[in-house]
């Protein structure tokens, strides 16, 4: 943990042993958290992983929904009086 203490404000940082700030008290006496790198990747490779899995929900839903639409059902009759 490093201490500035002095000057306009005085802040507090820890670090992680690997060197990386891991986070730091501001002026006001509030701490932040600051993400490390492997905390980065691990988050922007999840979002990924979500995204890709949610666009390819999307398009299965899509493509059901557009196939239940073209088939008629024989016990129910639809007209769509809009025009």
């Amino acid at each position: 943990m490093k201490a500035y203490v002095g000057g306009l404000y005085s802040i507090a940082e820890v670090y992680a042993p690997n060197g990386e700030m891991i986070a730091a008290q501001t002026c006001g006496g509030a701490w932040i958290k600051i993400q490390t790198e492997a905390e980065t990747k691990l988050i922007d490779t999840s979002t990924e992983v979500y995204a890709k899995a949610y666009s390819a929900a999307a398009r299965t839903e899509m493509k059901a929904n557009a196939q239940v639409q073209a088939q008629p059902n024989a016990d129910t009759a639809v007209l769509d009086i809009r025009a």
